[in-house]
């Protein structure tokens, strides 16, 4: 049988109880997350995607016009933020589908 206990505590308290059972049960639901991938700024060219993904030169293009790449333009040639590649690579190595 439940028993049931009145107990008197400050509002501080009940919140500082609350965060911490919060806390753990979001640690026992949740998976670890994994740390991002550095994003130092480094460019990639169309190539360094082809092999990256497999693709073609057709399908990296695609990809950057239809905005499933992030592209950054300078002098009219197409670059890849490299962190962003990753952040894609790593959704597609998911299974979360194509680029």
């Amino acid at each position: 049988m439940n028993q049931t206990y009145l107990v008197q505590l400050s509002q501080s308290d009940l919140e500082s109880l609350i965060a911490t059972t919060i806390r753990s049960e979001l640690t026992q639901l949740l998976p670890p997350q994994s740390a991002p991938e550095p994003d130092n700024g480094e460019l990639l060219k169309v190539p360094d995607i082809q092999a990256m993904f497999g693709v073609c030169k057709q399908t990296v293009l695609a990809w950057s016009k239809s905005g499933k790449l992030p592209t950054v333009r300078i002098g009219g040639r197409i670059f890849f933020p490299k962190g962003d590649v990753l952040r894609v690579l790593k959704s597609r190595k998911g299974g979360k589908g194509n680029a």
